[in-house]
């Protein structure tokens, strides 16, 4: 998704219902942004969301505040990995939605901070699993090694041709401005 303006972030909130053939799991989450990160902002933030039995097949909605820092971006991306305990390599969630605490700083309005609903494509209450058509793999099978010999036992180590940097050195700033907190945009043509 991208947004207007720079905008800061602060928490999620997860619609979520966990798999009851799953009694234990988690949900991991990683939200990114097109900012680099700097000191005092980020540009990743990662979480996870532990559940149980109990917890399972009850539609949740589950508040994380993990940003510890200041995330910030124009556009951003959410990924959401269900992870099973109890059965590695599966896992299932429902996701019905999920929203962004943010703040846009528009400089034409002050709307302050508020919950964005991002756009998830809901599960439906009547989904099925549909099988994905590949053979499982069979109870005799062997390791194929990989055409690479080994290494030799009289091997060195080779010198990367880089000299060494000098007992004088000394930085050399690069002309280069800090973004603004709010910076000018400029539309720069491109081909569509």
């Amino acid at each position: 998704m991208a947004a207007p303006y720079t905008t800061l972030f602060r928490k999620l909130n997860f619609d979520i219902r966990f798999d009851p053939a799953i009694t234990d799991g988690s949900v991991d989450w990683e939200f990114r942004t097109d900012r680099p990160g700097t000191t005092g902002a980020l540009n990743r933030v990662t979480g996870s969301i532990a559940f149980s039995a109990a917890q399972s097949n009850v539609r949740r909605s589950i508040d994380v505040d993990d940003f510890s820092g200041t995330v910030r971006g124009r556009q951003f991306q959410l990924q959401v990995s269900p992870i099973a305990q109890s059965r590695p390599g599966t896992g299932r969630v429902l996701l019905y939605g999920v929203s962004v605490y943010a703040k846009v700083l528009d400089p034409h309005r002050t709307n302050g901070w508020q919950w964005y609903r991002l756009p998830v494509v809901p599960t439906a209450d009547d989904w099925t699993e549909i099988a994905l058509p590949i053979p499982p793999t069979p109870d005799d099978w062997s390791e194929v090694p990989l055409p690479i010999p080994p290494t030799a036992d009289d091997w060195s180590e080779v010198p990367l041709p880089i000299p060494p940097t000098a007992d004088g050195w000394s930085e050399v700033p690069i002309p280069m401005r800090s973004t603004e907190l709010q910076p000018s945009w400029i539309e720069i043509p491109v081909d569509q």
